[in-house]
Parts: structure tokens; C-alpha cells; sequence
């Protein structure tokens, strides 16, 4: 495992979930993060690594989210997403950031998502939860 030097371990928050696409027929399920100069540190390092492996540069603005599902096909699903909305609203976590792993996207295998590389990042040993 790759160490990143430059950037220690560091807190991130979550808080409220949101979608894209219509509510009714959500494309994805994401959950909002705080966006701080340690994470958008990490952006600027982690853009530069898949650079480096080879990765096509994104060209759209950061928008710091942790993905949670995808694709719905039915109203359904859209009904239960907008309810679980609603129940995190106020919701807050906290955890550390302790790698970044990097995924090579292959729309044409089972599983589509392979780790392409991880890093480590410097801090303290402590990687449980934030009390």
C-alpha cells in the first residue's frame, strides 16, 4: 500500500441525502458532504493520482457526495427514497478518512468496480468511529 505524505488522517461529516434526477425516479441516491480544506485537499490529490494512472480529468465542479445507490426503475423505489429522505434530514455522521482507494469503472464485467490502487494516509492509528 501507497502512503500520502502530504495530507494526514481528517474528519468528514455527512449530513442530509439527496438525489439526482427526478424525486419520482431518482438515477441516484447520494448522501451530502461538508466540504473543508483538508477534503478539498484530497480532491487535488486524488485527481492528480488518477491523472497519473491514466484516468480521464473531470471536468465538472466538485460536488462532495457519498454515493448510496443507483438506477431506480420503478415509482416505487422513488417513494421510498423520498421517505428515507425526509428520516435523515436532520441526520449527522462523522468519520475519518483514513485511504483513498481508487476504481477503475468496467461497465461491461460483474463487478463493474475494481480497485485499481490504495493509498494510506498519515495520522493517528485511532480509525474507528468519531465520538
Amino acid at each position: 500500500m501507497k502512503v500520502i505524505k502530504e495530507l494526514p488522517l481528517f474528519e468528514i461529516e455527512i449530513a442530509g441525502l439527496h438525489t439526482f434526477g427526478k424525486p419520482s425516479q431518482p438515477r441516484v441516491l447520494w448522501a451530502g458532504v461538508q466540504k473543508t480544506d483538508s477534503l478539498l485537499k484530497l480532491q487535488g490529490i486524488v485527481a492528480n493520482l488518477a491523472h497519473s494512472a491514466g484516468f480521464s480529468k473531470e471536468d465538472r465542479a466538485y460536488q462532495p457526495h457519498i454515493t448510496i445507490g443507483k438506477k431506480w426503475n420503478h415509482q416505487e423505489a422513488g417513494k421510498a427514497v423520498q421517505h428515507y429522505i425526509e428520516a435523515y434530514k436532520q441526520k449527522k455522521m462523522q468519520f475519518y478518512a483514513n485511504q483513498i482507494v481508487l476504481y477503475r469503472i468496467e461497465p461491461n464485467h460483474v463487478p463493474k468496480y475494481h480497485v485499481h490502487e490504495v493509498y494510506s494516509l498519515l495520522g493517528r492509528g485511532d480509525y474507528g468511529p468519531v465520538d
